[in-house]
């Protein structure tokens, strides 16, 4: 079995120094976020229950002929 299905020749690594990072959050924002979360998924629970409920409450439109 000496058939060679990938080979590679030479291969790096390349590094960026100084790339784009993500702001320190502070102390304050952590805790406001980590508060906040299970409201921000209960709102979307309701708003998804909401609109579900909307549309089995709403009778289907009727259909227009189109006698043009």
């Amino acid at each position: 079995m000496s058939d060679i299905a990938i080979r590679v020749e030479n291969l790096s690594k390349q590094y960026r120094i100084g790339g784009p990072q993500a702001p320190y959050k502070t102390i304050r924002e952590s805790l406001t976020e980590a508060v906040g979360a299970p409201f921000r998924r209960l709102s979307s629970v309701v708003r998804s229950f909401a609109t579900l409920r909307t549309r089995v409450s709403r009778p289907p439109s009727p259909t227009r002929p189109s006698g043009r």
